[in-house]
């Protein structure tokens, strides 16, 4: 018996060109909380729509944008670290 599968194309953590510019993006707006929250909010959403547009089913969707959301945050502390050294 064969088991269904689902393809993710392009795995949304490993978009490093957008996990790049997402986590520049909210590093530019730390001091904004609202700021930050509604461009975070703003890309979640549209990668959401764009998940489910082609069919992904909601577990998939939550399980990408999670994967996403790490891969932004290890971003963001690879970017944080970067600055410390510069700084010194």
């Amino acid at each position: 018996m064969t088991t269904p599968c689902t393809i993710i194309p392009f795995p949304a953590a490993r978009q490093v060109g957008k996990v790049r510019a997402v986590a520049d993006g909210l590093a530019k707006r730390s001091g904004e909380r609202k700021g930050g929250e509604g461009y975070w909010r703003q890309v979640i959403d549209s990668m959401a729509r764009r998940m489910r547009k082609v069919g992904l089913a909601d577990d998939v969707i939550d399980r990408e944008l999670r994967a996403f959301h790490d891969a932004v945050a290890t971003e963001l502390t690879r970017l944080h670290a970067v600055e410390q050294r510069q700084t010194r």
